[in-house]
């Protein structure tokens, strides 16, 4: 390109950039003839001389060649993907220089070293941020650091035990993972040796350089995780688990929380001290919540019908309320066909979804009947285990404040597990639930003999990013309801970008990972199968969203901007008190059933086989029904073409073609034959006396 195209394609660029530089002489007019003088006054130059002035600056300009990577380092080079769009090249225009234009050609396969090294700073940011509890801001963000540092080291041994990285793949494909290489930036840190030794392991800067982003986001939050514990020390009083071991993790106590593999629920205590008395003044109970497939499979098992009835409203809701973003018309068209659909949905609504993988395996070595864990999933377990840490015998008055906490189905417990000690222990307890998935419709089916869900909950509190699939669009909450990351949302930011495709498909469509289901279509020999690619296009969407907006880690490094939360605990998305669900629930907020029972009914194989000797006995039927029809019409026909009846006495018969009914007899005309009768009778009688005497009869 030459420098007069180049100059030619910038100058509107340049003018607006450098509205104040003395080379345009102060602000462009909008025209771009002109600028202001001395005096204030805006002034217009003539055609020819505005000619002449381009041609002048277009001679000087000059374009060179400059490294993407210092452009980088200054923080100028601009996002790198946009959806489909690739960068290639950037050109930079300065202030003091306007003649001289560098050109960057960025090269494929590179990678941003300034936009990764600030989103490391973030999760550094959280990693070394002091945990206080005394005031609302310090709690919320003391509560998210806890959550994202309560899965044990053992949970990241293996990356397929974390289901949000593995199937994250369009975050990894576009660069845009939050987590890597934090560990060479604090191998100085006094503390790095204890949490490199807690983790078990040896991890070298070398192994988080590896090409392989979710093997460096695995090291990264691994290493997070463990120097959280590490930095508090005796303030990570324990951590508990009840459930039933896997093959990784046999021989582990109950007290060394959760690992790989495990059936069950963990809880941990955090404890804030009294500097004076060295009494526990502060308590945190933390609900785990889990990593891999199975969280997600319990969360659809708790929540099947609010995906079919309900979750496609909700996201949409999700979209526009929570996230402050507008309908498109791409939206409104992006739910399937009805014949691609429905088998999606049927599929979902009859799959096998379990509280744990093993039901009999957990109800046979914890002694716990099974149907109770199929009825009412892990809140069995989760009783049994707060009894551990809150017994019903405690000293209530004496013990010190007490905050329940959770992320994921951890945060839904904890919130139920409040408001069941407020009813059967009589204790209120705050709580904080982040970046967690809804419950109140879940509870008041499952769990109704145990918690009051119509009651008003005002200790109940939930932080959740605006578009949290899973805390905003599954189900409801109770209680305060806080919504953050509201204005970097607002930006072209990588969690809008692929938030917003799930929007417009159905619940079914975005939760069903099962596998296909053979689409049939009337007249179409094709083999068709669902879920189709579009559908899938949006499930991976809807994961890489969750990547961002349901990661705790994330909400940690959102949550410690002060423009996003504030000093009241509010925050830049709003907070707002929701109201429970009333006990007889007139307005039906909770589906009880689900019309997928009676459309799913349309796809069985109703075909059957030839019914051949139905067939003939019908059609030997109505044929001989056919030819006795015909055959009496034949025989009225003969008898019309013969007019002998109409000359013959037909008595008491009526006439043709009513021939074969007899007349209706009337009283006078039964007299008239009796008499007739009569008459005759004595006539006979008459004669055969006049022929006995030989009289003859004339």
């Amino acid at each position: 390109m030459s420098p007069p195209r180049v100059f030619c394609c910038l100058l509107g660029l340049v003018q607006a950039a450098t509205a104040s530089s003395s080379w345009f002489g102060g602000a462009s007019s909008a025209a771009g003839r002109g600028g202001v003088d001395e005096a204030g006054e805006a002034f217009f130059l003539p055609e020819h001389k505005q000619r002449r002035l381009e041609e002048l600056i277009a001679s000087r300009l000059t374009v060179h060649e400059t490294d993407p990577a210092a452009l980088d380092e200054a923080g100028q080079l601009p996002k790198l993907r946009h959806g489909g769009l690739v960068l290639k090249e950037v050109f930079v225009v300065h202030r003091e220089e306007p003649s001289k234009i560098r050109r960057a050609k960025i090269p494929d396969g590179y990678k941003m070293q300034h936009d990764k090294g600030r989103r490391l700073n973030a999760f550094l940011d959280v990693v070394n941020h002091s945990l206080s509890l005394e005031f609302v801001r310090d709690r919320v963000r003391a509560m998210a650091i806890l959550n994202a540092a309560a899965h044990p080291a053992q949970v990241y041994e293996s990356a397929a035990n974390i289901t949000l990285l593995t199937q994250a793949s369009l975050v990894y494909e576009q660069d845009l993972q939050i987590f890597q290489s934090a560990i060479p930036d604090l191998q100085s840190d006094p503390v790095w040796a204890a949490a490199v030794e807690s983790m078990n392991s040896t991890v070298s800067a070398s192994a988080l350089r590896s090409d392989d982003n979710i093997t460096q986001e695995r090291w990264a939050l691994r290493f997070g995780s463990s120097y959280v514990r590490e930095k508090s020390g005796s303030k990570w009083k324990q951590d508990l688990f009840m459930g039933s071991r896997g093959k990784e993790c046999q021989g582990f106590t109950t007290d060394q929380g959760g690992c790989l593999t495990d059936m069950g629920v963990s809880i941990s205590v955090y404890e804030e001290l009294e500097e004076r008395t060295a009494r526990v003044a502060r308590r945190v109970i933390l609900f785990h919540g889990g990593a891999g497939q199975s969280d997600i499979d319990y969360t659809m098992f708790l929540h099947r019908l609010w995906v079919l009835e309900r979750a496609e409203d909700e996201l949409m809701l999700t979209w526009n309320l929570d996230a402050g973003m507008s309908t498109t018309m791409n939206m409104t068209n992006r739910r399937a066909e009805t014949a691609f659909e429905r088998p999606v949905r049927c599929a979902f609504k009859d799959f096998a979804y379990s509280p744990v993988p093993e039901v009999d395996k957990i109800a046979e070595e914890l002694q716990i009947s099974s149907k109770r864990i199929q009825e009412q999933g892990l809140w069995v377990l989760v009783k049994e285990i707060l009894r551990i840490v809150l017994p019903e015998d405690r000293n209530k008055a004496d013990e010190p404040q007490t905050f329940f906490t959770g992320s994921g189905t951890g945060g839904m417990h904890a919130s139920v597990a409040s408001m069941w000690l407020k009813k059967v222990d009589e204790v209120t307890y705050e709580t904080y639930m982040i970046a967690g998935v809804g419950y109140e419709c879940a509870a008041r089916r499952l769990w109704d003999k145990d918690v009051r869900t119509f009651d008003p909950h005002e200790q109940l509190h939930s932080y959740s990013h605006v578009m949290d699939i899973y805390a905003n669009s599954l189900d409801q909450k109770i209680g305060e309801d806080c919504l953050f990351g509201k204005k970097s949302f607002e930006t072209n930011s990588p969690a809008r970008f692929f938030c917003e495709r799930p929007v417009g498909h159905s619940g079914p469509e975005l939760f069903y990972r099962g596998p296909p289901v053979q689409v049939k279509i009337a007249g179409v020999t094709e083999e068709m199968w669902s879920p189709t690619e579009d559908m899938l296009a949006a499930q991976r969407a809807m994961d890489a969203c969750s990547y961002f907006a349901h990661s705790p880690w994330y909400a940690a490094m959102l949550l410690l901007e002060d423009n996003v939360l504030h000093f009241d605990g509010k925050t830049d998305g709003g907070c707002t008190t929701r109201p429970p669900i009333e006990q007889q629930d007139r307005l039906e907020m909770c589906p009880l059933k689900t019309w997928a029972d009676v459309e799913c009914l349309l796809l069985l194989d109703n075909v059957q086989p030839l019914p051949v000797t139905a067939m003939i006995i019908t059609a030997s039927s109505l044929g001989g029904c056919i030819c006795a029809i015909g055959l009496c019409g034949y025989i009225c026909l003969r008898r019309v073409r013969d007019d002998k009846h109409l000359y013959e006495d037909q008595g008491d018969r009526m006439p043709f073609p009513c021939c074969c009914i007899k007349r209706r007899k009337d009283g006078t005309e039964r007299e008239r034959q009796a008499r007739q009768r009569v008459k005759d009778k004595r006539a006979k009688v008459l004669q055969k006396e006049m022929k006995k005497q030989g009289v003859r009869l004339m």
